[in-house]
């Protein structure tokens, strides 16, 4: 773990380095664009969540409010959209995405409470974000968050398969 902190140091700040699987693994380049659907996003979690992600190991430490490192998240539904959330994953448009069926438990078998199952319409200032592993800490399990903890959006320079 030491050599990656040395290695992102090194790493310009127009650049993050990637390691976990909620999105693929690899160099992404922040960029001055607008947040739209699909949108890879740069976010901080809300406070009443950083206790536990950090106790369960969710997320590291970092620069966020919490002492949080940010994620990165697809902003999959704006203002005005509906998601469903279904036993089976969440639905936009009345497409199922892969690998969003809500888990009971997490990788470690503890209790991974999630929203209720049924159709949820984005309010302004919110997004809805998703991770396309199975086990991604996404909004399936808290809900939209504020758009105002978006840090950065950001597009692939190389990732892995």
């Amino acid at each position: 773990m030491a050599l990656l902190g040395l290695f992102t140091l090194l790493v310009p700040r127009t650049l993050r380095v990637n390691v976990t699987p909620s999105v693929p693994l690899g160099l992404y380049r922040i960029v001055q664009a607008p947040v739209g659907r699909g949108s890879l996003v740069e976010i901080c979690l809300p406070a009443r969540l950083t206790s536990l992600a950090l106790r369960r190991g969710y997320t590291g430490q970092g620069s966020c409010p919490g002492r949080t490192r940010p994620l990165l998240k697809a902003a999959l539904a704006l203002p005005g959209d509906r998601i469903v959330l279904t036993r089976l994953g969440v639905a936009r448009g009345g497409v199922l995405l892969p690998a969003s069926a809500p888990r009971s438990t997490d990788s470690m078998g503890r209790p991974l409470p999630h929203l209720p199952l049924g159709l949820y319409q984005v309010r302004v200032g919110s997004v809805w974000l998703y991770g396309p592993h199975p086990r991604s800490f996404d909004s399936r399990y808290f809900g939209p968050v504020s758009a105002d903890l978006i840090r950065n959006t950001l597009v692939p320079l190389y990732t892995t398969p």
